[in-house]
């Protein structure tokens, strides 16, 4: 097995951190997989400005077509335009969209705001204008999905007013906060729905993704999507996403939160100077050189089978599997060794011995950082405790170790999913796997609270060190954590915003497993810290008032909830399954302090039903353990596999084929799917009258013997059921 081997650089000049943030990995010496092409808002519009103004909008067709020709020189996959095309006159199309077509490489488009900003009867063709068939779309490429998201979907600008899309925009905008700038959109319910399953389908492919936007989500910025929060909930569901890029802040920005890259390019359209990227797609990174205005930037990420040694990761070129218990324990015990004499020398061992509890540190921090007593500490270390640059170096070095034994314990549920069938065995091999994970967790948890004493103003550092104490459900922790961070430096927004995003993801997904206490925890945490933590997050503040009712024995708001959610005639309809899910989880854990609450079942029974995976298989009014879901819904991923390649190497035209793949994907609660899977089914058999819908289904399973008598089917009986 080939291995190459990288050093976490420590010298300022081995290599550094885009824009000045912090060290990454030094570089391999091998070229990149691929190369693409980025530009963002050329703006272009035939009006004169003076020479003293930002936006110089006639100079853009000279700056395209010197970006073009240049582009057209280099071996790149395709390239893509950002947003912002144009400014104002509809007719500008015509300028600019020959220039941009003489690419010799693939081009996309990505709408902004700017690009809609012409007369309400042309805005329709605003799409057909730019080549785009669709006003969000996604393609791959050598194990990449990258997906353009349309963020006017919702907005003030890509509609007429007499458009319903428009009043609906209005009433979207009152809702926010005052001041909220009307050019900025949101991604409509649909595009969300469309984007959760694109990012699960390539997480199933074991693909990564880059995300393309006109309008940025992170950090937070007055640029961002209104519902920048909702996106990032998506998002963040994702383990493949590794970055997200966008355009209309002409000035640029950056951001890094939950091992995810987040950059703005600058326009082009600004300054007589253009701006454009080449983006190089390495195994470990992506490499931005730009040219112009935008700066060059290194954007590193975890490789998932590391192994470390101090400050040496060896970085094998396939997975290296496993850990066997002996290599496991080596590993460990040689990095915790390295690493206690490192803190030694920079903040003096005491301060992180294994056993040396988050509540010490905090109470150090407060001490030497803020109050500045170093009466205990050598020259050396008083030195290192003064510069800011070196803290972070070291705590980067220690939380990629951290993030990577956290990793490694939590694929480890993985690896029990996959179990021998003899009992003594299993029993044997799940004990073994338990204490693997329970020793690497143990590891992770030591290697955070080393990167946090390290550095607790890093906002890496603190956003992912609250994620592992947040959930693991250790919530006074992680209160201690914040009061030291924020408190050292109050205008920190970076800091802030990294905790603020995390405060509100961990809430959501608490909630969605039931784990209440801990959901109201971080919930009472983000309260205290933060003035509109809730009111700011809608999807939080549902949860929260679903959670509250029940608290409170109102089962008729409750009741409301899930009404509004599922329409008792638009079954036909494309549901909601995160608030769904959600909802089934809040309910879960009510139902474990009061199983016997008549009201709470019936309150069940209205959610559980709708969740075929949970209602036909497990629930029948009673707690499944989040492992034995995962496990189930682990099963019906493998299934569909099984039988999609079936289908397309042995028996393309069996209808009970096409049924049974049909009843899978309703498990997983792929709607639309299961529609197009049992109307094959039907079309196969010789029936007529293919069903349209999940109602045109139930029908005629009701009416119909066909199919092995699909209605008496116990599979089949979360569709057959009356709303």
């Amino acid at each position: 097995m080939k291995r190459r081997t990288i050093m976490l650089g420590l010298a300022a000049g081995l290599c550094t951190w885009p824009c000045g943030r912090g060290l990454v990995l030094a570089q391999s010496s091998s070229g990149p997989l691929f190369s693409f092409g980025v530009i963002a808002d050329c703006q272009y519009c035939n009006i004169k400005v003076p020479k003293t103004a930002t936006r110089q909008y006639a100079l853009s067709p000279k700056k395209l077509t010197a970006c073009v020709e240049h582009l057209n020189r280099l071996d790149l996959q395709f390239v893509v335009h950002l947003g912002d095309f144009i400014d104002r006159d509809f007719k500008s199309f015509a300028d600019v969209v020959p220039i941009y077509d003489k690419l010799k490489a693939d081009h996309y488009h990505v709408l902004g705001n700017h690009d809609f900003e012409v007369a309400d009867n042309l805005k329709a063709k605003v799409p057909a204008a730019l080549g785009l068939k669709s006003r969000y779309y996604q393609f791959r490429y050598q194990g990449y999905r990258f997906i353009a998201l349309d963020g006017n979907d919702v907005s003030l600008h890509a509609y007429p007013v007499n458009d319903p899309r428009y009043k609906v925009a209005e009433a979207v905008h009152k809702k926010l906060p005052s001041g909220t700038p009307t050019w900025n959109g949101a991604v409509g319910r649909a595009q969300l729905a469309w984007l959760k399953k694109a990012l699960d389908e390539a997480s199933r492919a074991r693909e990564k993704v880059i995300l393309f936007c006109h309008f940025p989500v992170y950090p937070e910025n007055v640029h961002n999507l209104w519902n920048a929060g909702e996106v990032l909930a998506v998002v963040g569901e994702s383990e493949g996403v590794v970055a997200y890029m966008n355009g209309h802040n002409h000035a640029g920005n950056y951001g890094f939160m939950a091992k995810r890259h987040f950059v703005t390019f600058k326009g082009m359209v600004d300054t007589s100077e253009s701006a454009y990227a080449i983006v190089n797609v390495h195994e470990d990174r992506l490499e931005i050189t730009g040219f112009g205005r935008q700066e060059s930037m290194t954007l590193p990420w975890m490789y998932p089978h590391l192994v470390p040694y101090g400050v040496i990761l060896k970085i094998e070129r396939t997975p290296s599997g496993e850990w066997s218990t002996e290599q496991q324990k080596d590993i460990l015990a040689r990095d915790r060794e390295f690493w206690t004499q490192y803190m030694d020398r920079l903040t003096g061992k005491e301060i992180v011995l294994p056993n040396t509890p988050v509540t010490e540190i905090c109470d150090w921090i407060n001490r030497v950082h803020i109050r500045r007593n170093h009466a205990n500490h050598t020259p050396v270390q008083r030195r290192f405790l003064r510069s800011y640059v070196s803290q972070r170096a070291f705590s980067k070095l220690r939380l990629s170790i951290a993030k990577l034994y956290d990793w490694r314990a939590r694929n480890i549920d993985s690896l029990k999913n996959t179990l021998p069938k003899d009992p003594e065995k299993s029993a044997a091999r799940e004990q073994q796997l338990n204490m693997r994970q329970s020793e690497l967790l143990e590891e992770a948890d030591f290697a955070f609270r080393q990167a946090y004493a390290l550095c607790p103003v890093s906002a890496e550092t603190v956003h992912e060190y609250l994620t592992f104490l947040l959930r693991n459900e250790r919530t006074k922790e992680a209160q201690l954590i914040l009061n030291s961070s924020l408190g050292m430096d109050p205008s920190d927004d970076q800091l802030k915003n990294a905790c603020l995003q995390q405060l509100r993801i961990q809430g959501r997904e608490h909630f969605t497993l039931g784990n209440l206490i801990s959901a109201r925890s971080i919930i009472k945490i983000g309260q205290e810290h933060f003035p509109r933590f809730t009111t700011s997050d809608p999807i939080l503040k549902d949860r929260m008032t679903f959670d509250h009712s029940l608290k409170q024995d109102k089962y008729r708001d409750a009741f409301k909830h899930i009404s509004d959610l599922i329409p008792a005639k638009a079954l036909n309809q494309r549901l909601d399954w995160n608030s769904l899910i959600s909802y089934a989880g809040i309910l879960t854990g009510h139902l474990e302090s009061k199983p016997e609450d008549k009201m709470l079942q019936v309150l069940s029974a209205q959610v559980f039903r709708l969740l075929p995976v949970i209602a036909g298989r497990q629930f029948q009014y009673r707690v499944i353990s989040k492992n034995d879901y995962i496990q189930l819904k682990s099963r019906f991923l493998v299934a569909e596999a099984k039988l999609r390649r079936q289908l397309t190497e042995q028996t393309p035209d069996r209808p009970g084929a096409w049924y049974e793949l049909g009843v899978t994907l309703n498990h997983l609660q792929q709607t639309n799917e299961t529609i197009d899977c049992l109307k094959k089914a039907w079309e196969l058999s010789g029936l007529t009258n293919a069903p349209r819908s999940i109602v045109d289904i139930r029908e005629l399973i009701l009416t119909t013997n066909a199919l092995n008598n699909l209605r008496n089917l116990p599979e089949f009986k979360a569709i057959i059921q009356k709303p």
